[in-house]
């Protein structure tokens, strides 16, 4: 079973302050359906965000990396006895924090087979360290790129869907100039730094023009032409280093449906898997599916 907390809280997207009591109406709600009491699971997993919510830290448990739990929500809910592995978003769990700055990973890929799942950072980003790391955009982040764009053409955190229906009414004549605040290596990433003028840059196009929408769609389809350009560059990376016919995809930009089917139709993958919730929402799915195939691997091995 898995829900949202938006569900039962009715506040679309969560509570902005969820970190006081993470999970609870959802572990609540549960353990009440199932009949079973929190103390009776024999393991709960989760990501690193939420180790210390109070249904899991008292009790033993498995912390499963971010990225790693996206990857097991795809590859365990494929049907692909192996698979190579995308797991792109706005960023993952730490990698290294210091005074200044937070490592952060922001597109990852590996291999699957049977119960096991090898993940390795393809593009590490940062951000400033502060105590509230999470508001922050990373640098080289194809999901955070994107939701900056949007954010500054008004579409709010949440609205990356809108931009890219928006992309469709536009055209590329904004590309080019876009592009010199990314760089997408020859041989497949993805870099940017998104506080060293994309802003402004937006800013100054919808002030120098009194057909808002028009610019906005430029923007938006100048934005969706990069964002799958970079994506189609780093699958093609993925397929060259792991030899796999099979892609599981999973993160936050897996939710572009638009460069997905482009994937399929140009990629160099003869399928590709995408999870129900490839999002952050679907994080515990991949906890759970990551503790359970390990589980069973070393009952095996015993």
């Amino acid at each position: 079973m898995a829900i949202e907390d938006e569900r039962l809280d009715r506040v679309k997207h969560g509570n902005q302050n969820w970190w006081y009591s993470p999970c609870e109406p959802s572990v609540d709600y549960i353990t009440r359906a199932l009949g079973i009491a929190i103390d009776e699971f024999d393991l709960l997993a989760c990501n690193p965000d939420l180790d210390g919510c109070t249904a899991v830290k008292e009790r033993k448990h498995m912390v499963v990396g971010h990225h790693m739990c996206h990857a097991a929500s795809a590859f365990h809910q494929s049907t692909f006895d192996s698979a190579a592995i995308l797991v792109s978003d706005g960023s993952g769990h730490a990698l290294n924090v210091n005074a200044q700055i937070t490592s952060v990973e922001t597109i990852s890929f590996g291999v699957a087979k049977g119960s096991d799942i090898s993940l390795s950072p393809l593009e590490i980003g940062s951000k400033p360290t502060s105590s509230s790391n999470w508001k922050y955009l990373a640098t080289n982040s194809l999901g955070h790129f994107y939701k900056a764009v949007t954010e500054c053409t008004g579409f709010g955190p949440w609205g990356q869907g809108q931009l890219m229906g928006l992309a469709s009414y536009g055209d590329q004549s904004l590309v080019d100039e876009l592009k010199a605040f990314v760089l997408i290596p020859d041989d497949g990433g993805f870099r940017c730094q998104l506080y060293n003028g994309l802003g402004e840059w937006i800013n100054s196009k919808l002030r120098s023009t009194s057909n808002h929408f028009t610019t906005k769609a430029n923007i938006a389809a100048a934005t969706q032409a990069i964002f799958e350009e970079a994506l189609l560059s780093i699958v093609n990376r993925i397929h060259r280093e792991t030899g796999e016919k099979n892609l599981c995809y999973s993160g936050g930009t897996a939710l572009n449906v638009s460069a997905n089917e482009r994937l399929l139709r140009e990629g160099p993958f003869a399928n590709i898997f995408v999870p129900p919730a490839p999002g952050d929402d679907g994080l515990s799915i991949g906890a759970a599916l990551y503790a359970y195939h390990r589980g069973k691997r070393w009952a095996t091995a015993r």
